[in-house]
C-alpha cells in the first residue's frame, strides 16, 4: 500500500518567528510556549505566540534538561482572557529539545508525559473540540553545533494522532498589524524580551 505523501504547509508570521528566536532560541533546551491563530480563517497559520518562561520557584513552567511541562493556569489565562476576545485560539505548542532530537517524544498512554501523549490529550480536550482545534501544530526547536536555531514542524490530528512532518513557511503579511505578544508578561516582569514596533 502506498504511503500518503501529502505534506501540510504551516505558515508563521515573521514577528512570531523573531519572538521565538529571542526567547526559546536563546535558552537551554526544554523551554517552550504556545502558538495561536484564527482557527476559522486558517488553522495552520500562526500569528500569536506566548512564551512560557521557565521559573525557578515552581509557580510557572517547569523545564529541566529532559522535560517541558507547560503551566496550564498560565496557558488558560492567555487563551481565555487575551486571545479568545480577539477571536484567536491555541493552534500549537512549540518547545526545544536537546541536541539534534527533532522528533516528538512518545510518552506513556493515560498520562500527560511525552509530547505525543500530551498533544493527543490536548486535541481531545472538550475545549479543543468545542473551539474547532482539529489539527495541532507541534514544532520542535533544536540547535546546530554553531548554535543556530532549527525548527522541525510536526502536526497531529484528532482522528490520527500519529505525528506527521509539515513544511514551515515564514511569512510577512502587510495587512497584519503586529500587536505586543507579551501583554501580561510585561506586567509580571519588566525584563525586555522582544518588543514589536506598531505601524
Amino acid at each position: 500500500m502506498k504511503k500518503n505523501s501529502k505534506c501540510l504547509t504551516v505558515t508563521m508570521e515573521d514577528y512570531v518567528y523573531d519572538s521565538i528566536k529571542a526567547t526559546i532560541g536563546s535558552r537551554v533546551p526544554e523551554s517552550g510556549g504556545i502558538l495561536g491563530g484564527n482557527l476559522e480563517d486558517n488553522p495552520l497559520h500562526i500569528n500569536r505566540f506566548h512564551d512560557l518562561r521557565p521559573a525557578f520557584n515552581g509557580s510557572h513552567t517547569g523545564a529541566s534538561a529532559g522535560h517541558f511541562s507547560p503551566d496550564h493556569l498560565e496557558m488558560n489565562h492567555v487563551i481565555d482572557n487575551i486571545w479568545t476576545p480577539l477571536n484567536y485560539w491555541i493552534n500549537g505548542v512549540i518547545h526545544s529539545h536537546p541536541g539534534s532530537m527533532s522528533s516528538l517524544s512518545q510518552g506513556m498512554k493515560g498520562t500527560n508525559d511525552g509530547d505525543v501523549e500530551y498533544f493527543t490529550n490536548l486535541l481531545n480536550h472538550e475545549d479543543s473540540i468545542k473551539n474547532g482545534l482539529n489539527v495541532l501544530i507541534a514544532p520542535i526547536v533544536t540547535f546546530s553545533h554553531a548554535g543556530d536555531m532549527n525548527i522541525t514542524t510536526w502536526t497531529l490530528t484528532r482522528k490520527n494522532p500519529f505525528p506527521r512532518k509539515a513544511r514551515l513557511l515564514i511569512v510577512h503579511d502587510e495587512k497584519v498589524m503586529p500587536v505586543a505578544l507579551y501583554e501580561e508578561l510585561f506586567i509580571i516582569d519588566n525584563e525586555s524580551t522582544y518588543r514589536i514596533q506598531s505601524k
